[in-house]
């Protein structure tokens, strides 16, 4: 078992208070190591690490926390006037993501996305390690040459042919691989990656996460808000989706489509 594992949804949950290059701090809690966040750092327990989780002597845990509004560096995969928005939060090396990208993404895209009701965003949250950040930075460079969904496939699609994290697979000689791959123009990818242009961008990115308590991955937010509203709201999964005016729902960790599928028809009624 590496250092890395999951925890009791199928998610992997971070330390994200410190700065990335030395976000890797573990405890063996019930026999496998959880990773969690909050202000200090410190590694909880699931249901401590978790908002959406039960709380201590009946405290309320699932309150509505604001998720950022499609911005800049967001690239919208389908129908931007799509009814329903799904924002994920993922790391590339995170098995449980892969997971996500093989079983939930391709019948999101079919049923929903290419249907016009879902636009989908996928967010960084590259908290693994050195090779969770790398893969980041490679993947927003794909995006200055609109290649970032056939980048994201390839290195989720690399990634999982093992499974395996922290084995030196994402690197920069199969960045440079896959960016000719899917067509780029790798000189203009070379430049972008070894200068690091993107470098600031991910580690705000995971900052951010953070902040907003987005505390695991994958974790996905689906919800009616429009790109042009102030927030997305994330909900405690008790709720029923259209509690809250509607705003939405937080599924975490690789739930089956099925649990999609119950919250984005809710939402498109």
């Amino acid at each position: 078992m590496n250092e890395n594992n999951e925890g009791g949804n199928g998610e992997r949950k971070p330390i994200v208070s410190l700065p990335i290059s030395i976000l890797a701090a573990a405890i063996l809690i019930s026999g496998a190591v959880i990773y969690s966040a909050n202000q200090k750092g410190t590694v909880l327990p699931p249901s401590a690490g978790d908002p959406s989780a039960p709380a201590a002597n009946g405290a309320d845990q699932a309150q509505t926390i604001v998720v950022p509004p499609i911005g800049t560096r967001d690239v919208v995969m389908g129908n931007k006037d799509a009814k329903v928005t799904l924002i994920e939060y993922g790391d590339y090396q995170c098995p449980f993501c892969g997971r996500f990208f093989t079983q939930v993404e391709p019948n999101l895209i079919e049923d929903y996305v290419n249907t016009g009701k879902v636009k989908f965003v996928y967010r960084d949250l590259a908290f693994l390690g050195p090779e969770s950040i790398a893969s980041a930075e490679a993947a927003e460079c794909s995006k200055d040459q609109n290649k970032f969904w056939q980048f994201h496939d390839a290195l989720y699609t690399e990634e999982i042919k093992d499974g395996e994290e922290h084995n030196g697979n994402l690197n920069r000689d199969l960045f440079i691989k896959l960016a000719k791959q899917v067509g780029m123009n790798t000189n203009d990818f070379v430049k972008c990656y070894d200068g690091k242009k993107y470098s600031e961008a991910v580690e705000n990115s995971v900052q951010t996460s953070q902040k907003t308590g987005i505390n695991s991955t994958p974790t996905s937010f689906i919800t009616r808000a429009t790109s042009e509203v102030a927030s997305f709201i994330k909900l405690s999964p008790t709720l029923d989706a259209k509690e809250k005016n509607g705003n939405g729902q937080e599924i975490s960790g690789a739930q089956p489509f099925s649990a999609f599928i119950s919250v984005i028809d809710a939402l498109l009624k």
